[in-house]
């Protein structure tokens, strides 16, 4: 057979694996693609197109060899780069995906789609300058994609031009009013801008387009909880359960909604510590309905939770659990108990501190003199998704120097506690926190300090459930909790609130702080 009659039937055998290809039918796509390799194994497009089918079928490690076998044989395939770059995208190595995206962008500057994935790859892993261009690039080449707008948008509200973010949505929304993801992520912008009314409208809007957008559901209930509309914020926050990163509870026993029973209930934390020791205020409640209340906690909160009313033990995490008849995570307890802002459960302290804890440090504390003794706390969990947001450094909080009368001490922990040992411009700070091993030696130090500064961690909370002073500070856009326009928090009467009059702004938060330590103390 000469060359001809062989490149004829190729380019028809070519023709019929793109056409099983297009119908779905990937398995008789492959056979026709095996059989023309074992006559002519070096053909390119066949190898690529073999490649293609491997990635559909989620055999990401053919597919990659069949095609990187393609371009080694013909490195001008532009396709090719653009679909191993796709794999390499999806197998979560956004460095190669950049490489091959830049090599199809080099053999053709005008490909809109490869420009929008390499700016995908970009995002991915940080480079959003370099993004944007892309975005930008691949809009002047392709006005009529509202995906680039969109990704654009998320590009520019990560750099925080919320104005150019809100404006990229829109074009995105002006070509397909229907586009879910533009309307949630154009909430996301107005409740990072605190326009919190704008916000949920929009994410009103794509939970009508799509009744199953669980993220628009949650951060719909984040905002509404945070504007004090607690009866629908209770119900929207259901939804936290079907996110993708939501770790869910898994016990045999039926959830409890309530019902007055002589049975054994289990309490479980499902968050963080401050929800733990912020929501474990309704076991009195939960115990006039139910005869046993147990708990299963954090394990550095366990000693502190038995001294909370109602609860008969707590275990934690590893623990052998007794029989129990029903189950209910925390977060689950103020719907249930049909929570408003005029009826939470406020009382405090509703947690108590071991006698031998507060002894102890009293005796450290003794040894400093007299004087207003405040303990600061300057950062949270990094882990947390806005801790960003909320935590700042100890450097912030230097202006409270110049107070006098006033003795600092640091409750800090984790990497951020280092800042104490070498404080900023004559801020003097006094560590002990290499004695903190759980939360009852936090609670012990409390209990012998007269004020506690924090950001919005654990700290503020356990300070609060102990009924001690706290002036708890907060980023612009606060966490649902803390609500909007107010200085008390109705979840703890001994808390103070100062916030942030606008993004990223400490300074005045601190000198709000400043001025108010010295009314304190004239």
């Amino acid at each position: 057979m000469g060359t001809k009659s062989i490149t004829m039937n190729i380019d028809k055998g070519i023709e019929l694996i793109l056409k099983y290809y297009h119908e779905g039918n990937l398995v008789q796509a492959e056979k026709i693609s095996r059989k023309i390799l074992r006559k002519k194994p070096d053909t390119p497009d066949v190898l690529h197109l073999l490649g293609i089918i491997r990635y559909q079928l989620r055999d990401f490690d053919s597919g990659i060899k069949h095609i990187e076998k393609a371009l080694h044989i013909n490195p001008n395939l532009i396709e090719a780069y653009n679909n191993l770059g796709n794999i390499y995208q999806e197998i979560k190595q956004p460095e190669k995906a950049i490489q091959c995206y830049r090599k199809a962008l080099q053999l053709d500057p005008f490909l809109a789609k490869t420009y929008y994935n390499l700016g995908i790859a970009l995002q991915d892993t940080k480079q959003t300058d370099e993004a944007v261009s892309c975005y930008l690039k691949a809009i002047q080449l392709n006005t009529h994609t509202p995906g680039l707008y969109n990704n654009l948008g998320l590009a520019q509200q990560e750099k925080g031009q919320f104005d150019k973010a809100i404006s990229s949505y829109k074009k995105a929304l002006h070509i397909d009013q229907s586009f879910v993801e533009a309307l949630y992520n154009l909430g996301n912008v107005f409740n990072e801008l605190g326009q919190y009314y704008e916000a949920i409208h929009s994410y009103q809007k794509a939970i009508k387009l799509n009744p199953d957008y669980v993220e628009a559901h949650y951060n719909l209930s984040l905002v509404l909880l945070l504007t004090g509309d607690f009866r629908h914020g209770w119900e929207e926050y259901k939804w936290r359960w079907k996110l993708k990163d939501r770790e869910t509870y898994r016990y045999s026993r039926p959830l409890w909604e309530g019902a007055v029973n002589d049975k054994t209930i289990l309490l479980h934390a499902e968050q963080g510590f401050g929800d733990t020791v912020q929501f474990i205020r309704y076991a009195p409640l939960v115990a006039e309905r139910c005869k046993n209340v147990i708990v299963k906690c954090q394990k550095e909160l366990a000693s502190l939770l038995q001294t909370v009313e109602g609860i008969t033990q707590v275990f934690v995490k590893d623990d052998q659990l007794p029989e129990f008849d029903f189950h209910c995570p925390l977060l689950n307890l103020p719907s249930i108990f049909s929570t408003t802002i005029s009826n939470i459960p406020s009382k405090a302290p509703y947690i108590a501190c071991d006698s031998k804890s507060i002894a102890k440090w009293k005796d450290k504390l003794l040894q400093n003199g007299p004087g207003i003794k405040i303990g600061l706390v300057w950062s949270g969990n990094p882990k947390h998704k806005k801790d960003h947001k909320r935590s700042c450094s100890l450097e912030m909080f230097s202006p409270l120097a110049d107070v006098d009368k006033a003795t600092y001490y640091s409750l800090q922990k984790g990497k951020a506690a280092t800042e104490a040992d070498d404080p900023a411009n004559g801020l003097k700070v006094i560590n002990y926190t290499e004695d903190i091993h759980d939360f009852t030696d936090t609670a012990g130090f409390i209990e012998n300090l007269d004020l506690i500064i924090s950001v919005d961690t654990a700290v503020a909370h356990l300070a609060g459930a102990l009924g001690k002073p706290v002036w708890t500070l907060l980023p612009y856009s606060p966490d649902w909790r803390w609500m909007l326009d107010r200085e008390d928090s109705p979840w703890y009467p001994a808390m103070r609130l100062f916030r942030q009059t606008e993004p990223g702004n400490w300074d005045g938060v601190i000198q709000h702080v400043k001025e108010s330590l010295k009314a304190l103390l004239q």
